[in-house]
């Protein structure tokens, strides 16, 4: 060995199969939904047609809002979401579905199943009966204060 650890390190990287360049994507895609709640959020839009605010993303999943937006834009990234701003709220949705995405969903709609998955779906409900108009507009501290039964003066 010459200064290689490991002898690794001077050893080409093989080729794709067949040349395809379509496996980086598709690894990317695996790597995406290789988080926990990166597959609880894909369900959710899964579950849904509608947009969803980052804000009601946030009280579904009982996560901070970093981590939310952070895995947000993971998914867009690899084309499994896509985003919408709205005045100050981001709107998420399912992408338009191409072979990969439909193949990988269609795992993510008839695996992902059980109580937590119910228990997000179940929040993500009575959060969209917050909205006016079928927008969202109450954000994280007024659906906070709604949760804990202490409602705004112009809630009421």
């Amino acid at each position: 060995m010459t200064g290689t650890r490991g002898g690794n390190a001077s050893r080409p990287k093989p080729a794709a199969a067949g040349g395809d360049s379509t496996l980086p994507a598709v690894a990317e895609v695996f790597k995406a939904l290789g988080d926990p709640e990166r597959l609880r959020l894909l369900h959710l839009f899964l579950t849904t047609k509608e947009e969803i605010c980052v804000c009601e993303l946030v009280d579904a999943l009982e996560l901070p809002q970093y981590q939310v937006s952070r895995h947000l834009q993971a998914l867009k990234r690899v084309g499994l979401l896509r985003a919408r701003k709205r005045g100050t709220w981001a709107y998420y949705s399912a992408a338009p579905i191409q072979e990969l995405q439909a193949s990988v969903t269609e795992v993510v709609a008839r695996h992902c199943t059980g109580e937590a998955f119910e228990a997000d779906k179940a929040r993500l409900a009575e959060r969209f009966s917050l909205r006016a108009g079928g927008r969202c507009v109450v954000g994280f501290a007024e659906s906070r204060e709604l949760a804990e039964g202490k409602a705004c003066d112009e809630c009421d």
